[in-house]
């Protein structure tokens, strides 16, 4: 969660200098592309007419022939999730730069949680 909050207050300083895709590629990626990455894996398990749990009792010599062959799916399947998750992050904390959510005169006040509500 700081990850992302920081990520998404940064938007406004990185857009006087990258589009919004570049900021997704050449700075958020790498941590948006770590949470997807053990979210894909289910996925393409599901593809190749596994069950999680069939999957699961898989001796470590077969898991590791799935991974060597869905590797590159696994792979564009994460990149694809996270692009995604970084073009909603933009999108939220971009309505949220621009509604200025906690007053000025407010924000020594605001608590903690608070200033996390990013609905």
């Amino acid at each position: 969660m700081r990850e992302e909050f920081a990520y998404g207050y940064s938007i406004g300083y990185l857009r006087n200098k990258y589009t919004d895709e570049e900021i997704i590629e050449f700075n958020f990626l790498p941590y948006l592309f770590s949470l997807a990455y053990p979210l894909a894996i289910p996925k393409i398990v599901s593809e190749n007419g596994f069950t999680q749990q069939q999957f699961e009792e898989m001796s470590h010599f077969k898991k590791c022939d799935f991974y060597r062959k869905n590797e590159k799916k696994i792979y564009e399947l994460a990149k694809d999730m996270a692009i995604e998750r970084g073009r909603k992050l933009i999108q939220l904390y971009s309505k949220i730069l621009t509604q200025d959510t906690v007053s000025k005169d407010n924000r020594g006040n605001a608590s903690r949680f608070e200033l996390l509500d990013l609905q």
